[in-house]
């Protein structure tokens, strides 16, 4: 056994709950940690850490790319048909944003990927982030600070 195949499941709490964030949609969220799952187990071989903030980051990492892919498919199923109605859905523009919020995220240093992922995805404190990390409280506030200016200067250059 691998240690992808051995801690997958520890970490699909948090899979599922991004992957519903991406779509709003129950059964294409349930469609995409299906994918996901599949992906690690037969990708596993060139995962190379046994740090399960680096394992989760990976699935969210595989996750949003799933995501983007069956977006990008989407969109070009419909290039090159007109549309009468011009009405934007409220939700496409925060689909957009989310993926933008994903790619940023992939975009900022592992230490800072990790601690915005659980302090965002798994709403755990700063003490709890402190004692999982094992690092000084005053660090986990200082490093989600970081990230979250880091990922606002991303999006104000976007």
């Amino acid at each position: 056994m691998t240690y992808v195949r051995d801690h997958l499941t520890e970490h699909l709490s948090v899979v599922r709950r991004y992957s519903r964030s991406l779509t709003r949609d129950r059964d294409l969220s349930d469609d995409i940690v299906s994918v996901v799952c599949i992906r690690a187990l037969t990708s596993e071989h060139t995962f190379r850490d046994s740090d399960p903030r680096s394992l989760e980051a990976w699935l969210i990492t595989i996750t949003h790319n799933e995501f983007v892919s069956r977006l990008k498919k989407r969109r070009a199923e419909f290039a090159g048909i007109e549309f009468v109605d011009r009405h934007v859905d409220p939700d496409q523009d925060l689909n957009v944003e989310v993926a933008q919020m994903g790619r940023m995220l992939s975009r900022l240093p592992p230490e800072l990927q990790s601690l915005l992922l659980d302090y965002t995805l798994r709403r755990d404190d700063y003490d709890e982030l402190a004692v999982r990390h094992n690092i000084p409280v005053g660090t986990v506030r200082s490093r989600i600070s970081r990230g979250r200016v880091m990922m606002q200067k991303m999006r104000d250059d976007a």
